[in-house]
């Protein structure tokens, strides 16, 4: 989710509305990230800029911004080098090779679509706790 609004953002962690989100596990509950290390900082300094309740603001037209222009940024950014869907599999694969978590909570950070089948439907879990520490240990690999 790109278009992060000020009111989605909590002192301990930002919380998405399921009904914005792109996401085929519509059973499930608002997605939650955990608000740590640079993301704070980011998001604290976006929150300073904001427009009619927008984090990010596209410049000229002061609407969210777009996927595109995200992507179009994320590319330049890394001279070409990733896309950000390449991101997360990197992330999920530094969770699992380098800190060794275990499958759900790797499964949790993306949040993607589950296994199919009944008994999925009854781990609830989020995870939180795990899921902020591996995505602190990522942020210090990314940031340097």
């Amino acid at each position: 989710v790109i278009k992060l609004r000020t009111d989605y953002v909590h002192s301990d962690r930002i919380i998405i509305p399921r009904s914005v989100m792109k996401v085929k596990d519509t059973w499930r509950n608002d997605y939650q990230v955990p608000l740590i290390g640079e993301l704070a900082n980011v998001l604290a300094a976006a929150a300073d800029t904001a427009f009619d309740g927008w984090l990010f603001p596209g410049l000229r037209t002061r609407r969210p911004v777009t996927h595109e222009g995200v992507e179009k940024l994320f590319r330049r950014l890394s001279d070409r080098t990733h896309q950000p869907h390449g991101s997360r599999r990197s992330l999920r694969t530094f969770a699992t090779e380098e800190l060794g978590v275990r499958s759900p909570v790797a499964n949790a950070l993306l949040d993607h679509q589950t296994e199919s089948g009944v008994a999925i439907h009854y781990d609830s879990a989020e995870y939180f706790g795990e899921r902020a520490d591996v995505l602190l240990a990522w942020s210090k690999v990314i940031t340097g």
